[in-house]
C-alpha cells in the first residue's frame, strides 16, 4: 500500500514482516507530514517481485523504483540482507541507497548488513516519536540532495560500521 501524502513523489520501498511495525511506519509518515510516499511490503518474495517491476508492480506509475529502500533483517523466510544482496547484484540498483531497519544491534548483525552492502544501520526506534524523527529525516534527505543520506548518520539509533 502507498501512502499519498503532499509533495514530490519520493519513493521510500519499506520492507518489514511485522504488521504492527509497518503500521507504526506509515503512522509516522502521516505524522511527519513527509512528501515521502511509502510502499510497505510483507517479506522477501514481494520485495524482490516490486524491485523487479513483476506481477502486481508491472505499472511503475502506480508502483514506482523506489530512491531508497528501508529493509527489516528479520524477514520469516529470509533476510533483509537477502534482499540486499540481491539488489547489490543487479546493474540497476548497485547504486540505490539502502538502511537495514533492525531490533538488534549486535555486533555480528551489523557487520553482516554492511558487508552485504548497506548504505547505513538504524535501530528501530524505541518510541513512535523517535520514528517520526526519522521518517523527517528521511524527507529532509530526499528534498535536499537523494543522495545526501548521511543525515540518518546524525541519529542516536545510526550504527557505523565495525
Amino acid at each position: 500500500m502507498s501512502i499519498p501524502v503532499s509533495g514530490r513523489r519520493a519513493c521510500v520501498l519499506y520492507v518489514d514482516d511485522s504488521p504492527d511495525d509497518r503500521r507504526m511506519v506509515e503512522q509516522a509518515a502521516r505524522s511527519a507530514d513527509s512528501s515521502l510516499v511509502f510502499s510497505f511490503l510483507d517479506g522477501y518474495l514481494p520485495a524482490i517481485a516490486y524491485l523487479s517491476g513483476d506481477g502486481p508492480f508491472v505499472d511503475r506509475e502506480q508502483h514506482p523504483v523506489p530512491g531508497l529502500v528501508l529493509l527489516d533483517y528479520a524477514l520469516n523466510s529470509h533476510t533483509g540482507a537477502d534482499i540486499l544482496r540481491w539488489l547489490r547484484a543487479r546493474e540497476g540498483f548497485k547504486s540505490l541507497p539502502v538502511v537495514m531497519y533492525s531490533d538488534s544491534d549486535s555486533p555480528e548483525r551489523v557487520a553482516h548488513c554492511y558487508g552485504a552492502g548497506a548504505n547505513y544501520y538504524i535501530r528501530k526506534a524505541a518510541t513512535f516519536a523517535r520514528l517520526t524523527d526519522v521518517v523527517k529525516i528521511l524527507a529532509r534527505c530526499f528534498a535536499s540532495d537523494p543522495r545526501s543520506f548521511g543525515l540518518l548518520a546524525g541519529l542516536s539509533e545510526y550504527r557505523r560500521p565495525l
